[in-house]
């Protein structure tokens, strides 16, 4: 009883109420013990800590059930109901969980950069199943369908979208002022754009390598630019940059200029994280492995244009788990990274890639 919360009686109408820390202070009901269910080790409470906390209303069931039991003198039996009391109990408790969770993201405004397809469209799926509010940025014409679709699969939530190059400063900065001024507070930015074209460190030329540093480092870093300081204004923030396990940690040939990228935004993740850490914003990065997107179909396309579909295969029979990633999978790992779940988490790279880098000596098979 005493996580979270002290109890006292107080000298009008004999009212029993739940006096919660400073952190999250409750209005309470006649005759009604609040009970909160902090963090197992620092018993701040919900919003002190950022524990899946649960408030829930038992004690007028369990003393009127008592009384009565002790008026008709059912002492003996008493133990059997309680015990179905407890039952009842434990499933408001578990009801409850379920249901703050799937409002883990309610009230949060989340800028998702590429979130017309792929990886981005999972996450922005996810992101409308937990509560945000989402704004989508992309140049791809897709964006037009996807926030059409996405109005259609989500009717009771708020979506919107720019068709913008996130190389453009100027743009840039003129949306995310647009974003701001709309909804008042920009909660979370997941910098998802990226692009790839396979091409051997010798046969690539400038123009090409520049198109991928341009979008994937200097998009990245032209939009979280513009959001940092309207995040510094909220009482906490989270940043997600998705890198890659390709640069960090593995490479194949003729992805030169894409994991030099890739390893560029750990880089960057680290130490924008401790810039940011004393403003309440988080950074982190996700490094995905193979997720079926339309990137992954283009590069088995370039790799066998007459059967895509056998490079796939082969990949997935390299993978530990023998399949590829799907978006939603992605997109769950990212709203965990935006939520309070991961209140403690900054400045990481989170691995999610079915076990592929795990073996020394297991061949992708292409």
């Amino acid at each position: 009883m005493k996580v979270g919360a002290k109890i006292k009686k107080s000298s009008k109408n004999n009212r029993i109420h739940s006096i919660h820390s400073i952190h999250n202070k409750r209005l309470t009901l006649d005759n009604t013990i609040y009970i909160q269910r902090g963090c197992c080790s620092c018993h701040k409470g919900v919003s002190g800590c950022g524990a899946n906390g649960r408030v829930i209303l038992i004690a007028p069931i369990i003393i009127d059930f008592i009384i009565y039991m002790i008026i008709n003198k059912m002492v003996i039996p008493i133990f059997q109901y309680l015990n179905f009391f407890f039952l009842i109990i434990c499933a408001i408790i578990l009801l409850e969980d379920r249901r703050d969770n799937m409002n883990k993201l309610e009230n949060k405004v989340a800028i998702i950069t590429g979130g017309a397809m792929g990886n981005g469209l999972g996450i922005a799926k996810v992101f409308l199943k937990y509560g945000a509010s989402i704004v989508v940025l992309d140049y791809a014409e897709e964006i037009r369908e996807s926030l059409k679709n996405l109005r259609e699969e989500f009717p009771d939530s708020t979506i919107s979208g720019y068709q913008v190059d996130i190389r453009d400063k100027e743009k840039v900065q003129a949306c995310v002022d647009a974003i701001a001024g709309k909804y008042g507070h920009i909660d979370i930015l997941v910098n998802n754009a990226g692009v790839c074209r396979l091409e051997t460190f010798e046969k690539m030329d400038d123009e090409l390598r520049d198109f991928h540093f341009d979008i994937n480092i200097k998009g990245t870093w032209n939009v979280t630019k513009v959001v940092v300081p309207y995040m510094k204004k909220n009482q906490e923030s989270s940043i997600i940059n998705l890198s890659s396990v390709t640069g960090p940690m593995v490479a194949d040939s003729g992805e030169v200029a894409y994991a030099t990228t890739k390893a560029a935004i750990i880089g960057f993740t680290k130490a924008l994280a401790m810039e940011l850490v004393h403003d309440h914003i988080r950074v982190n990065a996700i490094m995905p492995g193979y997720i079926m997107t339309p990137m992954v179909e283009g590069m088995a396309k370039e790799t066998n244009s007459d059967s895509p579909e056998e490079v796939v295969n082969g990949i997935a029979k390299g993978i530990p788990m023998g399949r590829l990633g799907t978006i939603e999978e992605l997109g769950e790992l990212t709203a965990f990274l935006a939520s309070q779940e991961s209140s403690y988490i900054t400045g990481q790279g989170i691995v999610i890639d079915g076990g592929s880098t795990l073996p020394e000596t297991m061949s992708m098979g292409v």
